[in-house]
């Protein structure tokens, strides 16, 4: 069985915000020292959060806490967020998955050098960035909307 959302109290709000605060800090710390495989793992669960966030507003029950495919089915059924934004996220998973469990992989003598593909974990780092604050911003308007 999966495990659940909290159910929504002010101390699960107040320790949310503070969670989101501290791990976006890092995400940018860990982008400006090189450590894009540590900011990808934290972008993953801040977009997953999102997502949650945004789904759960329409639950009757609890929403259960998943990965980022799951989700974006999820989001996409439910018009949470349009297509092209779904296949945005979508891409940038289907490389994160690639650099964070392929980094000494090699498929071919054209795979990337180890400097390449810290280049690559870089760039997507940073689109992780762009895309989660993104879709931090498109929750937070559902969420007023709700109100």
């Amino acid at each position: 069985m999966r495990a659940s959302r909290a159910d929504w109290s002010k101390d699960v709000g107040l320790l949310k915000s503070e969670l989101i605060k501290v791990a976006n800090k890092r995400v940018k710390s860990c982008l400006k020292s090189g450590h894009h495989l540590e900011a990808i793992a934290l972008l993953e669960s801040l977009i997953a959060d999102r997502l949650e966030a945004g789904l759960s507003r329409n639950k009757k029950g609890k929403q259960v806490m998943s990965t980022l495919g799951p989700l974006l089915n999820e989001s996409l059924s439910s018009r949470l967020i349009d297509d092209d934004f779904c296949e945005e996220i979508r891409n940038w998973s289907r490389e994160r998955n690639k650099v964070l469990h392929e980094m000494v992989k090699v498929r071919d003598l054209n795979a990337g050098t180890w400097r390449e593909r810290m280049k690559h974990a870089r760039c997507l780092a940073i689109e992780g960035l762009q895309i989660y604050e993104k879709l931090a911003r498109e929750i937070k308007k559902v969420h007023r909307l709700d109100k």
